[in-house]
């Protein structure tokens, strides 16, 4: 008889709806299933999850439930440990930005199979000075939605439906000064946003930064979008996101780079994978490459 494997499974009671907890058994009886031996950790308070997956060594695999958030915890967790334990994800949050970016059903028991069952892929993570974040690293316009309400993905498109539908309210918005250099290049204006990804969707919008997205390709793709001074350069930045061309001439610098370095002029705050991520006068972000294995069907 061959011997189990062993499975650290990290669950957030709370996340989305809270609906792991009427899955709780049947999940637990795929992982037995699939071979595991399991021990559960449940996370009562913010950084729990990062604490457990630090705690790593000796599983053959870690799985979440849980939303975006508690991904990101747990890859902190597991980069901080130097283990290369692989990571399966129950996608349970509000938005599953990176969920669907992975390829993961929304089924919690399909999920759960996967995770249990699937296959490891190598995949680049990013760092925020010195923290890990999985998919995005954010300021200004949306950006503050997802940590300020608990229904994120209500929040930002409601925000943007009526920014969007009103160009006078984008033009109210307090810009951001600030100075980045990414991809070798440098450039000082005043910034509506700012977002440096790895993700084919962002706070439920896909292809939001009109980049190809490669995974493991030790890139991550950044979109600096000028502050709008009239009606008329507003409208550019807008055919530039409809039609997915973003182009310097429409007030929208979008390019790959694997480090960009952000300088700012003032207080502006970031979202790191939807949560709050402080607000430094200077964020150094670089990719760490192959730094998190998942458990991810990315041709899906």
């Amino acid at each position: 008889m061959s011997e189990r494997k062993k499975l650290l499974f990290i669950v957030n009671p709370v996340a989305g709806k809270s609906a792991i907890k009427m899955h709780l058994l049947k999940v637990s009886e795929v992982f037995q299933q699939a071979g595991y031996d399991i021990t559960l950790r449940v996370t009562l308070s913010g950084n729990d999850a990062e604490a457990f997956a630090g705690d790593c060594a000796g599983y053959d695999r870690i799985i979440c439930s849980g939303g975006d958030g508690t991904l990101s915890e747990v890859v902190n967790g597991v980069v901080a440990s130097g283990q290369k334990v692989p990571i399966g994800y129950i996608p349970c949050g509000t938005t599953n930005d990176f969920a669907d970016t992975l390829g993961l059903s929304s089924n919690i028991r399909k999920a759960a199979e996967f995770a249990a069952l699937g296959e490891p892929v190598l995949c680049d993570a990013g760092q925020f000075n010195g923290k890990c974040f999985t998919y995005t690293a954010a300021f200004g316009l949306f950006s503050e939605v997802s940590y300020i309400t608990p229904q994120s993905i209500k929040g930002v498109i409601g925000r943007a439906a009526y920014l969007l539908n009103g160009a006078e309210s984008i033009l109210e918005v307090k810009p951001q000064h600030m100075r980045v250099s990414c991809g070798g290049r440098v450039y000082e204006d005043e910034f509506l946003f700012g977002m440096i990804s790895n993700s084919k969707s962002i706070g439920g919008f896909k292809g939001l930064g009109g980049l190809s997205v490669e995974l493991s390709d030790g890139l991550f793709e950044a979109v600096f979008v000028k502050m709008p001074r009239n009606v008329q350069e507003l409208q550019l930045v807008l055919k530039a996101f409809m039609q997915r061309e973003l182009k310097e001439e429409y007030g929208v610098y979008s390019l790959k780079s694997d480090n960009v370095t952000v300088e700012a002029f003032g207080d502006t705050p970031w979202t790191l994978d939807g949560d709050y991520g402080g607000a430094p006068a200077r964020a150094e972000i670089r990719v760490l490459p192959g730094a998190v294995s998942y458990v991810a069907n990315i041709d899906a």
